[in-house]
């Protein structure tokens, strides 16, 4: 192969001369083909330094230069001849008609590069070529697919026994490593849901290493070059596969990365890489600044931000994305800004003439509320400046447009009451009719307001004065600068007539309700008439939400309460509802307005805390063991003593859930909820040491867990909040002294001995305990699916394990590649459905397991009974099969007895599961023919059994444990016993589809040519079986003689009648197959037990883990990967 001329320094290390002439050589890498030291040590070197070169290259050189250029390479003899030949044919008779050597090496190096341009058209590609040789290397050492993505690789070694180095390879689905050192070849690949914990250890084994450990083993690895940069990344991809455990999402890369216009960012970093980098940081910085989910960070900048509350300039970062500008001052906590760009006028630079150096560089943001902002010594200020503009003029766009999302709201209208009415009229038409109007309920404090003592009213109006006049000197709304002074107002309590504006304001809720206009209206209608899967849940758990609060003591709040939770059940069926949901709304409904109310649930569950509404409560447990290792850290002397009683993960679960609503009078609570909406998930860590702390001296008194339970409930009961009705000032701690504390002074001593704790630091801790909780919950899962499964008796435990881990596997591996179905969500929440039915199985990977567990997968007619076999099974039609259904199809086949196996075998071959164009006899083509046998069936049509369903054939194999199936004394059921039906009876089978089942045995022992005995088996049993059905049928011709000579009572006619069909019959037979001639299910039954060689096929046992293991070893050696679209043909050929 041509390619560009390289310079080469030294022509001859490492290299073997195999033909030369004055300007060209043609060499071969040291040790290629051979078994030698030197192609031990050549391998290693290149398997160290990661170069390892195409095996032979020609080099072009001329007599009076020491430099020579490559100019071709190949890994085949073949392939580098031919181009030698070509050199010594067409261009060594040119060259040397040229005066001096530098004018023939540039006619030659031109003359190889017209023919690389010749050979390849230039394409536009984000990947280094040194990024792509690896890529392609990767593949070739481990095989993988093309789906499977390279993100980077890296220099390491590997501890196996002694240290082995080479190279690391981090892909979307897999972590892998390579290593050849003096022959050895050593190759590890683990999946990446396979991991279980995560660790940098530096032991005097192990220095300075990353420690990976899956269920069987752990890994070390070190020697990193760049050991941050490699962990920051395992933990990255290692959280993207939790989450798709979790999720069951597939990982798909950004296009908009490909084609964004950067500034300082290296093309040397492979694109996979860019794109996960670009992601955590998208991720911080919605994290950081409270913004929507579908925020992505386009770019930053260094900069100052002119603060006119103190006429400054405060250095900072400049951060840009699609719809926000924000800043934030390198000092942390000094200033921060949000500024949506939906609000936003005009942009342009801020230069005058004379300006200062502070002022230099200058953007000038105005709002279209008369409100400006001023960024100075902007890096790079006209890049930025173009990229804000594009972004304004996309949003101008998208507000012209018209949007889904947007729904009509003319039919909202205010009435005198102050409430907002919907006239569903319109909406209703679309659901058949009209409904009757409902309300948009305001803030429910002021419709049931507690009774106040003049105290606790002269604390909120001078809370509301200090709120106002932040707001008079650092501005209000979205855009106002949050300094310190706003965090210590917040830690003081934000008062009742704030709560719902700066609740919306601080979680960034505020963004998502302006940019859906009406989106609530429109869903709270459809959970009217729609009923969502958790409706009965939410039902339950109405009346226990506050119920201490007068407001749901009555249909107002009620109600208002039920809209929330099912609007949100059915905007994000993943979660649906669960229980702690509804306490955390009958709060912010006490607060807010129920659209307000709506969108705080969004923030929270979506954004703010993360998986800990799903089925599971994920985030909650994990969060469980965040607080572990925080008191470990922070109250060393404690854990120890908690560690005993084992309290911690019986406690934490309620707080966090329902962010101390539950556990605290909720006129106290809401102050923890000001600092949660604020601060994100830190507080509640911050608060929960605070909380254990103040009760030490109890906790450290107890004996039990069930005392070490009450001692952590930091309040009496009946004690209230100082803001409160009764106007008590203080939370009742429980340690034998009723000493008391203001519930501020509680966070302000959590933040004071606490306030260190970053929500960062919270991420990387959650990361940790992640791979731990999910990979525990999985084990949960698999066990309830093998007890389930296990209770059919075909296969042990173990063996169900293996098969569920594998199957789970080419799941998730589908999942990762982006072409395997999501499941349903309305399934997952649905109690009824049972955990064996969230994993499917399609008929590529059942036609896998089929062909290395069933000894019936020999000849070229095992697919149709694959195909026909997985018919049977699939139930609900949708070519899936879950994993009881697989369990008990492959049960049947490889695990039964022999009545069962020979009874699905038998009927299989039998319609409606058998289609009669598969019975279509290749014996003769001839046209006359198939119209006699069209013919002769339809007059003897009234003589075949009455065809049965699919469903009735289905009960028939399995047996469904509702009838006992019972032939010769044998039952086929498991379920409860009965007496045998006549509907019940496995159907007579006709001359055809025997000849169709019998030339099915008989192929799948064509290829076995040496087992004569099993032949003579099959050729025996199938004429005994040939002559019962004579038998058979002459039988039932006297018998029919008889019937009608009773019937007309005429003898002639008895003599007359069977005469010409016997007569017709061979003739007819000769040709195709009779119709009268049938055999029972219990004759074929009978006729089988007679051949040994057959019972003992039809008896053979499958080892399961010894196939799983050989299809794992089968996924790292084929190319190509299954999917849903593989077929049959092309899913037998790789296995």
């Amino acid at each position: 192969m041509w390619v560009k001329p390289q310079e080469v320094l030294i022509a001859n290390a490492l290299w073997v001369v195999e033909r030369s002439n004055q300007y060209f050589v043609l060499q071969k890498r040291k040790g290629h083909g051979t078994r030698g030291l030197s192609s031990l040590l050549v391998g290693t070197m290149d398997s160290v330094f990661d170069t390892r070169p195409p095996p032979y290259r020609i080099l072009h050189q001329t007599p009076s230069s020491e430099v020579s250029y490559l100019v071709s390479v190949s890994v085949t003899s073949s392939e580098i001849f031919a181009d030698w030949a070509w050199l010594e044919s067409t261009l060594l008779p040119i060259v040397p008609a040229f005066d001096s050597d530098d004018d023939v090496m540039e006619f030659v190096k031109c003359k190889i590069e017209s023919l690389v341009a010749q050979r390849s058209v230039p394409v536009e590609d984000s990947e280094s070529d040194s990024f792509k040789s690896t890529t392609e290397k990767f593949r070739r050492l481990f095989n993988a697919p093309a789906e499977e993505k390279l993100v980077n690789h890296y220099s390491c070694s590997y501890w196996k026994g002694v240290p082995r180095q080479g190279w690391m390879y981090l892909s979307i689905s897999h972590l892998s490593f390579y290593s050849f050192i003096l022959g050895r070849e050593v190759k590890v690949r683990l999946r990446w849901t396979d991991i279980v914990s995560l660790d940098k250890s530096n032991s005097l084994i192990f220095p300075d290493s990353i420690k990976i450990s899956t269920r069987q083993k752990s890994y070390f690895f070190s020697m990193f070059l760049r050991k941050r940069e490699t962990y920051d990344l395992i933990e990255q991809l290692a959280n993207i596969a939790m989450r798709q455990l979790m999720r069951e999402e597939g990982f798909s890369e950004d296009p908009e990365l490909l084609n964004k216009i950067s500034r300082n960012v290296s093309r040397k970093t492979p694109g996979l890489k860019r794109d996960l980098d670009a992601r955590a940081h998208s991720e911080a910085y919605r994290s950081n600044f409270r913004l929507p989910c579908a925020e992505k960070l386009d770019g930053r900048a260094d900069c100052t931000l002119w603060t006119p509350y103190n006429k400054q300039h405060v250095w900072g970062t400049l951060y840009i994305s699609m719809n926000f500008v924000c800043f934030e001052s390198r000092v942390k906590g000094l200033v921060s800004l949000i500024v949506p760009l939906r609000d936003v006028s005009l942009v342009e630079r801020a230069d005058s003439p004379g300006c200062t150096q502070d002022l230099s560089s200058a953007i000038c943001v105005s709002m279209k509320h008369r409100q400006s902002f001023l960024f100075a010594q902007v890096a790079d200020r006209d890049f930025v400046l173009e990229r804000i503009a594009e972004f304004l003029a996309r949003l101008t766009t998208c507000a012209a447009a018209p949007s889904a999302d947007r729904v009509s709201i003319q039919s909202v209208s205010s009435n005198s009451s102050g409430y907002i009415v919907v006239d569903s009229d319109q909406q209703g038409k679309s659901q058949g009719g009209a409904q009757e109007p409902w309300e948009l309920q305001p803030p429910l404090m002021y419709q049931f307001p507690s009774p106040a003592s003049p105290e606790t009213t002269g604390r909120q109006l001078k809370k509301e004065e200090q709120w106002e006049h932040l707001f008079d000197e650092y501005g209000h709304g979205m855009t106002m600068y949050r300094t310190s002074a706003t965090s210590q107002l917040v830690l003081k309590g934000i008062p009742s007539t704030l709560r719902a504006e700066l609740w919306m304001l601080f979680s960034g809720a505020c963004h998502e309700m302006a940019t859906h206009p009406g989106y609530y209206v429109q869903l709270a209608q459809r959970a009217r008439s729609v009923r969502c899967p958790a409706a009965d849940e939410i039902e339950r758990d109405l009346h226990r939400s506050l119920p201490e609060h007068q407001a749901f003591q009555s249909p107002t709040g009620i109600n208002a309460l039920r809209r929330v939770l099912t609007a949100y059940a059915l905007r994000n069926p993943n979660i649906g509802y669960c229980q702690a949901m509804n306490i955390v709304a009958s709060v912010l409904l006490l607060y807010c307005s129920e659209e307000q109310a709506f969108w705080l649930m969004v923030a929270i569950c979506e954004r703010l805390l993360p998986d800990y509404y799903n089925t599971k409560v994920v985030g909650a447990l994990v969060d469980q063991g965040v607080l572990e290792d925080l008191i470990s850290v922070e109250l060393p002397d404690l854990y120890t003593k908690l560690e005993q009683l084992g309290v911690v993960g019986m406690i934490s679960l309620s707080w966090f859930l329902t962010i101390f609503l539950s556990v605290m009078p909720f006129e106290s609570a809401v102050n923890v909820m000001d600092c949660f909406l604020f601060d994100g998930a830190r507080t509640n860590f911050m608060v929960a040491l605070a909380v254990l702390d103040a009760n030490r001296a109890a906790l450290e008194d107890c004996r039990d867990d069930g005392r070490g339970r009450c001692s952590t409930h930091y309040y009496k009961p009946d004690t209230k909040h100082l803001d409160a009705e009764l106007g008590t000032d203080c939370l009742t701690l429980l340690d034998g002294q009723n000493t008391s504390i203001d519930v501020s002074l509680l966070i302000y001593e959590a933040y004071t001995n606490f306030g260190k704790l970053t929500n960062s630091a919270i991420e990387r801790l959650r990361l940790k305990h992640r791979l731990k909780v999910i990979q525990t919950i999985e084990d949960s899962t698999m066990n309830s699916m093998i007890r389930c499964v296990e209770a059919e008796q075909f296969f042990t435990a173990a063996e169900l394990k293996d098969l569920f881990l594998y199957i789970k596997e080419e799941y998730l591996t589908l999942q990762s590649y982006g072409r395997g179905a999501l499941p349903d969500p309305a399934e997952k929440q649905d109690p009824s459905v049972h955990n064996y039915q969230l994993y499917k199985v399609d008929y590529p990977l059942f036609h896998t397991l089929f062909h290395k567990l069933c000894n019936w997968s020999a000849g070229s007619m095992a697919d149709s009974i694959a195909s026909r076999a997985f018919k049977l099974m699939d139930t609900s039609g949708d070519g899936l099969l879950d994993l009881r259904q697989l369990a008990w199809l492959l049960g049947l086949m490889t695990r039964s007895d022999l009545p069962r196996r020979l009874r699905l075998f038998y009927c299989l071959h039998l319609p409606p599961l058998l289609d009669q164009h598969e019975m279509d006899s290749p014996i003769s083509d001839n046209t006359e023919v198939a119209s006699e046998a069209c013919e002769y069936f339809e007059a003897l049509s009234d003589a075949e059994p009455p065809p049965i369903s699919l469903a009735e054939m289905r009960e028939l194999v399995l047996g469904d444990g509702h009838r006992s199936r019972t032939v010769s004394g044998t039952s086929f059921t498991s379920g409860a016993s009965g007496t045998g039906e006549e509907s019940s009876q496995v159907p007579m089978m006709n001359q055809k589809q025997f000849i169709y089942m019998w030339r099915a045995l008989y192929d799948m022992f064509s290829e076995e040519q040496t087992r004569p005995e099993i032949f003579h088996s099959i050729a025996h049993v199938g004429t005994l079986l040939l002559q019962i059905g004579e038998v058979g049928k002459r039988f039932q011709k006297e018998r029919t003689a008889s019937a009608s000579a009773v019937l007309q009572g005429s003898e002639a006619l008895s003599e007359v009648t069977p005469e010409p069909a016997a007569d017709e019959a061979p003739s007819a037979a000769g040709r195709l197959p009779d119709a009268d001639w049938a055999v029972s299910f219990e004759q074929f039954v009978a006729s089988v037990l007679t051949e040994p060689p057959l019972v003992a096929f039809f008896e053979a046992r499958a080892d399961v883990v010894a196939a799983v293991s050989q299809l794992r070893n089968v996924r790292l050696t084929r190319q190509t990967s299954l999917s849903f679209s593989t077929s049959p043909a092309e899913v037998n050929a790789l296995v």
